[in-house]
């Protein structure tokens, strides 16, 4: 397998779980609630922070180990193998860069929007592709960075 079919490979898999883990956190997080709040603290803009930063972090961190295996393994050509210490500090900057990015580009702009309230089918459309094109993204990057050093 390449590189390339290995960081789209693990990137199409961070992309199904962290769905699927959003879809649990807003059944877990709003219940039945329909629509769903927007502006406010606990509601719907603000979960995207928390959302950010979990999966950012776990985008990251388990990909970043799961590739040191594969680094030691010799599969892949790598100048060393990171620490365990490195792959972590990574994953908090990937999560810390997602927080601040997640707030700017999502939950500033809802609560400004003046939405009282989203239908729940959209808030949790909205919350799934949030969540894997995130997750997508950060273990794509964050992998490719890693094999690359």
């Amino acid at each position: 397998m390449s590189i390339n079919a290995y960081l789209l490979r693990e990137s199409a898999l961070s992309a199904l779980i962290n769905a699927f883990i959003s879809l649990a956190f807003v059944y877990a997080v709003f219940g039945n609630t329909d629509p769903l709040p927007v502006p406010g603290v606990g509601n719907y803009a603000f979960d995207f922070l928390p959302q950010s930063f979990a999966v950012a972090l776990m985008s990251a961190l388990v990909p970043g180990l799961l590739a040191r295996k594969v680094l030691k393994s010799g599969r892949f050509p790598a100048a060393t193998v990171p620490s365990i210490r490195r792959v972590v500090l990574r994953a908090f900057a990937w999560a810390a860069g997602a927080l601040v990015l997640g707030s700017l580009l999502i939950s500033i702009p809802l609560w400004l929007s003046g939405i009282e309230a989203i239908g729940r089918g959209w808030g949790i459309a909205g919350k799934l592709g949030y969540g894997a094109l995130l997750g997508a993204f950060v273990t794509h990057r964050s992998l490719a960075m890693l094999i690359a050093h």
